[in-house]
């Protein structure tokens, strides 16, 4: 069961990778982890054009929280890190007890109502262990 469900989660996942490779940004972001629990590490790789604005940003949302535009205080950031210049890197993020449930990484162009360019989804369980 554990198997189908990731293997769903990466079908959907490459579905929205291919829509939102396609919106013209040529902004790509994919992840180590599709679900995780406490004590994992979520790594977010990204490549961005040299054109990309030197204040564009990624950012760990609530699945929930409305897309579109996106501000560096926005409510609701679990984790935020300016992309800053860099066509192609990772980030990584130790995931605790307390982010249990569905999460998007996004990215945007700015960091003052900057628009989403990106999204994907990823999922937070308890571990079977506990």
């Amino acid at each position: 069961m554990k198997r189908v469900n990731y293997l769903l989660i990466m079908i959907l996942s490459i579905a929205i990778f291919s829509y939102c490779s396609d919106r013209g940004s040529k902004a790509k972001v994919w992840l180590n982890e599709y679900q995780l629990t406490a004590g994992d590490e979520l790594v977010i790789y990204f490549t961005v054009p040299l054109t990309f604005p030197e204040d564009g940003w990624i950012g760990i949302l609530p699945s929930h929280d409305d897309h579109g535009i996106g501000h560096w205080d926005m409510p609701g950031l679990m984790f935020k890190e300016l992309i800053a210049g860099r066509t192609m890197d990772s980030l990584r993020v130790i995931i605790t007890d307390d982010m249990l449930g569905d999460w998007d990484v996004r990215m945007y162009k700015n960091s003052n109502d900057g628009t989403e360019v990106f999204s994907i989804p990823f999922r937070i369980q308890e571990s079977l262990d506990q």
